[in-house]
């Protein structure tokens, strides 16, 4: 069996929810999946 290596970040928030939704909106675009998900919209 085998195992792929994962990688973890771990954000810290602070502030009201809407606030706290946009810093992590923000973490999700610096990722490859949200990166790709930027690109596709752009279209």
């Amino acid at each position: 069996m085998m195992t792929t290596q994962q990688t973890v970040e771990v954000v810290n928030c602070k502030g009201s929810d809407f606030e706290i939704g946009l810093q992590l909106a923000r973490a999700y675009l610096n990722t490859p999946r949200g990166r790709a998900m930027k690109r596709k919209d752009e279209l």
